[in-house]
């Protein structure tokens, strides 16, 4: 979901982050699922976690682009 998130057309981010998502109460939201990632990558072995976290970070990145 925060993959899909990410790639999204910047005006559709934007509309995201100003008004809110429609389709969140059927399909989740996309902040959650990234908060949720965090918590994973918390309770994963060091190692694994690291992994997660270069993968994560990589798509964060494309949020500050």
């Amino acid at each position: 979901m925060w993959k899909n998130h990410v790639r999204r057309p910047t005006r559709e981010l934007r509309h995201y982050y100003e008004f809110g998502g429609v389709h969140d109460f059927c399909c989740g939201s996309p902040v959650e699922a990234r908060d949720l990632l965090d918590i994973v990558i918390s309770a994963m072995s060091p190692r694994s976690g690291s992994e997660l976290r270069a993968i994560i970070g990589r798509l964060d990145a494309q949020l500050e682009v």
